[in-house]
């Protein structure tokens, strides 16, 4: 899964994916994207943080990262320091500074 309120980005990074056999589902809203993440059988969910309305800490409460075996890759526009230490604590996979390397990311999704 892949969540992202920037058309053009993600586009970029859904057709790299699938240009190499990975089958992506978009999410453009934030509510879907977690409604998604508990109903739908993920390998890997790429969460962009910068999105309106949605922040880390949204997902602390309920631990969705923590009790998942789903690989989260979360990304957000500038080094936020801050944030790794509240990634960790929820589970958190990797994190990523945009622009998204295609291939870093294609690496971290194709990691067993």
């Amino acid at each position: 899964m892949v969540m992202a309120d920037n058309k053009k980005e993600t586009l970029d990074i859904v057709n790299y994916l699938e240009e190499r056999d990975c089958e992506v589902d978009l999410v453009i809203d934030p509510e879907e994207a977690l409604n998604s993440f508990q109903e739908e059988d993920y390998d890997v969910a790429i969460l962009d943080l910068d999105m309106p309305h949605l922040h880390l800490q949204d997902f602390q409460p309920q631990q969705r990262f923590t009790n998942s075996p789903v690989r989260t890759i979360i990304a957000v526009s500038m080094d936020r320091s801050c944030l790794l230490c509240q990634a960790s604590e929820c589970g958190v996979s990797s994190y990523a500074i945009k622009p998204l390397d295609k291939e870093w990311l294609y690496r971290q999704v194709a990691e067993e």
